[in-house]
Formats: C-alpha cells, structure tokens, sequence
C-alpha cells in the first residue's frame, strides 16, 4: 500500500461553502480545490456566516473541524467555521 503525503494549502477566507451571497470568490475557491484535490489536501477556515447574515449556517459544528465534501465524488476535506463574523 502505497501512501502519498499531499502537500497541505490552508485557504482563509470570510465567505465558504456552503455560502453563496459574496458571490464568485466563494465558486472559485470550490472549483479550484475540486480540481486540485488529488494532488493537494485543503484546510479552509472560514465564517459560518455568509454575506451580511448574522445566523449561522446550518448543519455545521462552529469552532471545530468540520469533515465537507463539496460534490458526491469529491474527497472529503476539514473545514473550520468561526463562530466570529469576521476573520481578522
């Protein structure tokens, strides 16, 4: 069995999945790690709040890692949402 050590790209950004209103940014960032998941893992830390909202999303676990996959048959990847409105 052979195990490959994928390089790690942490993504910090105010707005993620499953967020929509900060518009293409957030699409950009789901495209670019569906594309390039086979060779890099993702760690995403972002709100859990989309755009100008002051509810959380639902379904996730604030201020933990939260395992999300993107697509059916995407890989599986640790996403962090901040209990905070903002990352500064």
């Amino acid at each position: 069995m052979t195990v490959i050590n994928k390089k790690v790209v942490a993504v910090l950004y105010e707005y993620f999945y499953p967020g929509y209103k900060a518009g293409g940014p957030i699409q950009s960032l789901v495209n670019m790690i569906l594309t390039l998941q086979d060779r890099f893992e993702f760690k995403i830390i972002t709100t859990a709040y989309d755009l100008n909202e002051t509810v959380p999303y639902n379904d996730v676990m604030i201020d933990k890692w939260n395992d999300v996959q993107l697509s059916p048959d995407a890989l599986p990847m640790k996403v962090w949402y901040a209990s905070s409105l903002k990352i500064s």
